[in-house]
């Protein structure tokens, strides 16, 4: 990951609206399916989206957790890219999209705050072997 250092295993976090997430549905060419996590750095980078493949939404309502395989960091164009992917790999559907509230990432860490427009909630993803990470969300109370 380009987001911090691995000298800072616990970067300071960084407070904005202006980075999105989205959850993509992909579906391959031979007609599975998974979904696609994608979180936004402010890294001034092409390939700047934080990528995982995952079992569940991290747009559900509750809390939840499951085991997620990282991805290599995808491009910017994913946020706001529906339709045919091209190479045969596919196509893609936008399932839900927000705003990363505050982000903090390292090599085996990363936690987020993300608002999906009527519900916020705190996201935690630990590294733990491989490119497998375990993922947990859970709803802020908001006010």
């Amino acid at each position: 990951m380009t987001d911090s250092p691995s000298s800072n295993p616990s970067p300071a976090p960084v407070r904005t609206d202006s980075r999105r997430t989205v959850v993509l549905c992909h579906t391959l060419a031979d007609g599975s399916s998974h979904l696609d996590w994608m979180i936004e750095r402010s890294a001034p980078i092409e390939h700047r989206l934080i990528t995982f493949r995952a079992p569940c939404r991290p747009d559900a309502v509750g809390s939840h957790q499951c085991t997620t395989e990282r991805l290599a960091d995808h491009r910017a164009h994913y946020l706001d890219f529906e339709g045919r992917i091209d190479g045969a790999r596919g196509s893609v559907q936008r399932l839900a999209s927000g705003s990363v509230v505050e982000l903090s990432a390292s090599d085996d860490r990363i936690e987020a705050i993300l608002s999906w427009g009527n519900t916020t909630s705190r996201v935690r993803a630990a590294h733990f072997d491989g490119e497998r990470w375990l993922l947990g969300w859970e709803p802020m109370e908001s006010g």
